[in-house]
């Protein structure tokens, strides 16, 4: 299966009628792009300075939200 991506699978998603044809794509399509990102976000995060860091890290979810 080729992987385009968080991006354009977003932005594929947005040309679907609204409904039921949407919510199938984000289901199937969008969520799996999400997942096959998060393992190598999840490891930077563990590297990369929390002033360069651009977006919350868990901790900041959990304990500051």
């Amino acid at each position: 299966m080729l992987n385009y991506g968080l991006k354009n699978e977003t932005e594929i998603a947005g040309t679907k009628n609204c409904g039921e044809e949407q919510a199938r794509y984000f289901k199937f399509k969008v969520t799996d792009a999400m997942a096959n990102l998060r393992e190598p976000v999840d490891e930077l995060e563990y590297i990369v300075d929390k002033a360069f860091w651009p977006m919350p890290s868990y901790g900041d979810l959990m304990f500051e939200v």
